[in-house]
């Protein structure tokens, strides 16, 4: 028997589903957890079996794995705001090749910072998913914020290093990860299947820059998939134009603003809707008014 949030989850989806994005973000939650104890517990509570669940924590990176005989889902976990040794992973923006790391082909070039993190944790991950995919089960990828990111460059390493069927990657509030050469190479191979969930103002998907000058070396990066950008009254909007996402976010801000002058002070709003709560909450509210 499969429970909550896993009994609505849609296996055969190609395209969104908001019921897949709420369990998701769910196992990104959960990626938090630094007792790896109760992530078992609540894997198997989730309708996953105890042979099929696993937590890999490896310096400065810690993933989620569980299958059972429908689905494999992996949940990477961010950036933990009291530890410094996340920040500085974030900070290294200098990038480097996929290739170096994963093999396969040339996808171009990745933020160091996240593509070493997922590295601590990448042959373990890999080898359980290969021994635990014995059914043809849908494989989905998620994580929130710097999650996220080693959710994308772990998704490519199983499509293009390792071979296997991705059915969907669920990102939430996801940094920028990759060049244009990389989100070029995503894009045509899978794109569909790459979700990115932005919370109204969130900051977090607006770094690193689109352009970086490091000395004299430029550097750019791209954001690859589809986006999915909840506006301030908790609408999902598809695919904005950026003229249109800057307007939505203008509107939230000042918004903002006005309740502010009227009620206690609150949160910081590109701080305050990264949060993973901030995600949970609209997306059961947006599943709960019927939008699937």
């Amino acid at each position: 028997m499969v429970n909550p949030p896993f009994d609505r989850f849609d296996l055969s989806a190609t395209q969104w589903r908001t019921a897949n994005a709420l369990a998701l973000a769910h196992a990104s939650n959960l990626a938090y957890e630094n007792d790896p104890g109760k992530i078992l517990r609540q894997l198997q509570d989730w309708g996953f079996p105890a042979a099929g669940c696993r937590v890999f924590s490896e310096n400065t990176a810690q993933v989620l794995a569980a299958a059972n005989a429908e689905m494999i889902i992996v949940a990477f976990r961010g950036t933990q705001p009291d530890q410094l040794a996340d920040w500085l992973v974030d900070a290294e923006i200098t990038q480097n090749s996929w290739r170096n790391y994963f093999g396969g082909p040339d996808l171009g070039r990745v933020h160091h910072g996240f593509v070493r993190n997922t590295s601590f944790v990448w042959e373990q991950l890999s080898q359980f998913v290969a021994g635990a995919r014995t059914n043809r089960q849908s494989l989905w990828i998620t994580g929130h914020s710097l999650g996220g990111a080693m959710t994308l460059i772990a998704g490519a390493a199983f499509v293009f290093a390792e071979h296997q069927t991705v059915h969907g990657i669920y990102t939430f509030g996801q940094p920028r990860t990759g060049n244009r050469a990389f989100a070029a190479r995503c894009n045509r191979r899978f794109s569909a299947v790459i979700l990115r969930v932005v919370n109204n103002e969130d900051i977090v998907p607006h770094v690193p820059p689109m352009f970086v000058l490091l000395l004299i070396i430029p550097i750019f990066y791209r954001h690859a998939g589809e986006l999915l950008h909840f506006d301030a009254a908790g609408r999902l909007h598809t695919n904005l134009a950026l003229w249109w996402r800057t307007a939505l976010r203008f509107v939230g801000t000042r918004r903002r603003m006005v309740k502010r002058l009227r009620t206690a002070p609150a949160g910081f709003g590109p701080l305050s809707d990264h949060s993973l709560a901030a995600y949970i909450k609209k997306l059961q509210a947006w599943l709960d008014a019927g939008n699937p």
